[in-house]
């Protein structure tokens, strides 16, 4: 039976997966997993957040709260050295209902955190108006107002 509840959504890309790819599958691959592994899912589980699903080339993320979805991105840095070459993520984060069926998750946040994800800088976090709202004053960061974008397919 699916379930609806309010969760900030992040959204995670390897920028330049193709390329990076293309240079050795095994050593790539490997070195995902362990920044997965190692980095990404601790700072998640800390926060009660959870992944729901890893894509070869990024991450699906469901966190309870705005505030430390914001804080624990910010913290940990896009950018990681385990590999021949920088590997640098696009962080894209979004709050919403969401559904959850199974283990998966669904709706319109998923939907504009990955589109808000495509929009972020290389090694770069990028969040909704909504989400900083979300979050409050008490981040340990200040955030830059980056303008309002329009996405295709999304109304609002």
């Amino acid at each position: 039976m699916a379930v609806r509840r309010l969760a900030t959504i992040m959204s995670i890309d390897v920028v330049g997966y193709s390329r990076l790819m293309d240079s050795g599958v095994s050593g790539l691959m490997a070195a995902l997993n362990s920044i997965f592994r190692t980095v990404v899912k601790p700072q998640v589980e800390t926060t009660g957040g959870r992944i729901v699903k890893l894509l070869g080339d990024g991450a699906l993320i469901e966190f309870p709260s705005a505030f430390q979805a914001v804080q624990k991105t910010i913290s940990e840095s896009p950018v990681f050295y385990e590999y021949d070459e920088a590997i640098l993520l696009r962080i894209g984060l979004h709050a919403g209902d969401v559904l959850i069926e199974g283990e998966d998750v669904f709706g319109d946040a998923v939907n504009i955190a990955a589109r808000i994800q495509a929009e972020a800088e290389p090694g770069g976090v990028l969040l909704s108006k909504t989400v900083a709202e979300l979050a409050g004053t008490e981040l340990s960061y200040r955030l830059r107002h980056e303008g309002t974008r329009s996405f295709k397919n999304i109304a609002k």
